[in-house]
């Protein structure tokens, strides 16, 4: 399913048991629940994002709720960096 998945997707995670690596901010704890942002993949796993906070889970504790295109984002993303 890992190749189904591409960055920026937004995912639910299935369980928080499998959460390898945490980082936000000291004292505030992101609810687990929601939508999470895939930020990329490293070793197999994918980081998500959600507010402030980022974790590395496996591929499998993931539920697919929507896709981007990463061609479009980018476009996007160039037309709002021009001047007008």
């Amino acid at each position: 399913m890992i190749d189904k998945l591409n960055q920026f997707d937004v995912v639910k995670l299935r369980s928080a048991q499998n959460v390898k690596f945490l980082s936000g901010p000291q004292g505030r704890v992101t609810d687990p629940d929601g939508e999470w942002i895939i930020a990329g993949f490293v070793d197999n796993e994918c980081l998500i994002t959600k507010q402030s906070t980022m974790i590395r889970v496996p591929h499998v504790d993931l539920i697919l709720v929507g896709t981007y295109s990463k061609n479009g984002f980018n476009k996007k993303l160039a037309d709002i960096t021009k001047p007008n």
